[in-house]
């Protein structure tokens, strides 16, 4: 029955915080890990705050059992519970939970995430690295501490792949393009401008006499930078 009710729900959305007097809340205390996890996981997919306490307390033990942890973070980040930060800014030395960690601190507001990311960096994976750069370039206020720290050369500028100057510009913010371009001068935003400047260069061979000049296509250099 429970393992059909966690299917029937698996989707459900949690808005604002709700309360739900479910008949599981004895399986929280069950020796049984999967019954467990499962009584865990579904109040908090019914955003019941009484158990995001007991489910933090777990995810920051590291005597429990690493599928119990794994799976009451996942539970935790799915309710967007608002007090997660601090467990997640515990787990960024935590080998096994630390890449969901920094993933999961992408969808947090908190002021002490750059500098605790940025001060690791180095020493990560590059799958790792790879996952910094992403919530770095998730919110605004982490995006400056991203490029105040390459403006620094504390990272390399060479790391910001196209990818990531492309979600920097998707946050529309003035003062992050005025950085960006500080570093890799102007990024055309695509398609439009990247079509204007096409049927420029096209309107400029066509005005060609082509009776008296054979423009040969590997003559005419078009320099641009377009991030697609």
């Amino acid at each position: 029955f429970f393992f059909q009710a966690e299917d029937g729900i698996r989707d459900y959305k949690v808005t604002g915080v709700q309360t739900c007097a479910l008949p599981i809340s004895e399986l929280e205390a069950s020796p049984v890990a999967e019954l467990r996890n499962l009584a865990f996981g579904l109040s908090a997919k019914f955003g019941d705050p009484a158990v995001f306490g007991k489910m933090r307390g777990a995810v920051a033990d590291r005597q429990v059992p690493l599928a119990e942890r794994q799976s009451y973070l996942d539970a935790l980040l799915g309710a967007k519970d608002p007090q997660l930060a601090p467990v997640l800014r515990g787990l960024l030395d935590d080998d096994a939970l630390r890449s969901a960690a920094i993933r999961g601190l992408a969808g947090y507001d908190d002021g002490a995430t750059p500098a605790l990311l940025l001060e690791r960096y180095a020493k990560l994976p590059p799958s790792e690295r790879r996952d910094v750069l992403s919530t770095l370039t998730a919110r605004p206020g982490y995006a400056v501490a991203l490029l105040d720290a390459i403006g620094e050369k504390r990272l390399p500028a060479t790391d910001l792949t196209a990818d990531f100057v492309r979600q920097l510009r998707n946050l529309k913010n003035d003062d992050l393009n005025a950085k960006i371009e500080q570093h890799w001068g102007v990024v055309r935003d695509t398609p439009e401008e990247k079509a204007k400047l096409i049927s420029h260069y096209k309107e400029l061979i066509s005005a060609q006499d082509r009776k008296s000049t054979r423009l040969n296509s590997s003559h005419l250099v078009i320099s641009y930078a377009v991030f697609c």
